[in-house]
């Protein structure tokens, strides 16, 4: 529930900033939660903050993942 509430508030302040000032893949993700394709294909609020937390976790898990095979070497 809180990193929910963590990853709700980026996507809220980022939405809030206006368009154009950040470019960065939070930015495309939300531009993309209009018509994406022309096929009716829309991104919600919830798959975004999914895809933030799958990348969060991949970033994380290769860092560590790295330090403990040094550790271990």
């Amino acid at each position: 529930k809180r990193f929910d509430a963590f990853l709700t508030a980026i996507v809220e302040d980022h939405k809030r900033s206006g368009e154009g000032k950040h470019v960065d893949m939070l930015t495309t993700l939300l531009s993309l939660t209009d018509d994406a394709d022309g096929e009716g294909a829309k991104l919600t609020d919830t798959e975004i903050k999914a895809l933030l937390l799958n990348m969060f976790t991949a970033g994380t898990d290769t860092s560590s993942s790295t330090v403990e095979w040094a550790i271990a070497e």
